[in-house]
């Protein structure tokens, strides 16, 4: 055994506590003796100084990134379900449910972007954008036939769906009790 040292990351000395307000408004609502629901909220939410990783030059040493904060991010978005009682009877009970959801983040407030992902350069925090976003090359065809990349990288996509949704459904057949 030899000893030694080995360096992992720097750290931050100047890395601060992220800080979020959050605003989400909504309501609950059962409808015809529970054979109804409704189920609905908004939100928005701000928070400053978020932690991130920030890649670090290979020549620095460092295997790891260094966090450090950026500026601020929104987020905001709407949440609906609604359920209903298709069928209750002495022997079943038959009931769905669907859910929907939108969110749309965006950074707010950053000096510089921050580029990362695979390759070195697919993902980026970035104002005025989504947080990790995808940022790649566009490709087009010439008058010859010839594949032609853009001279820079344009926003190509969420890291996360804006709109999500979901329908279920629950049939439960009741038992019967013989006395």
């Amino acid at each position: 055994n030899v000893p030694g040292l080995s360096l992992v990351g720097p750290g931050n000395p100047e890395l601060k506590a992220e800080r979020g307000q959050e605003l989400e408004l909504g309501f609950e609502a059962d409808l015809l003796e529970g054979r109804l629901g409704v189920d609905f909220t908004v939100f928005h939410q701000t928070t400053k100084d978020a932690i991130v990783p920030r890649p670090l030059a290979p020549s620095t040493g460092y295997s790891i990134p260094v966090f450090t904060n950026i500026g601020e991010m929104t987020n905001r978005g709407v949440e609906l379900g609604l359920s209903a009682l298709v069928l209750n009877t002495e022997n079943l009970r038959w009931d769905w449910q669907i859910n929907a959801s939108t969110t749309k983040g965006e950074i707010t407030d950053l000096e510089e972007p921050i580029i990362f992902g695979l390759a070195g350069d697919s993902q980026r925090h970035q104002q005025d954008y989504p947080f990790a976003s995808y940022f790649s090359r566009t490709y087009s065809i010439d008058q010859n036939g010839r594949a032609v990349a853009s001279d820079s990288a344009v926003f190509v996509g969420h890291p996360t769906p804006e709109l999500e949704g979901s329908i279920s459904t629950t049939a439960d057949r009741k038992s019967t009790r013989l006395n």
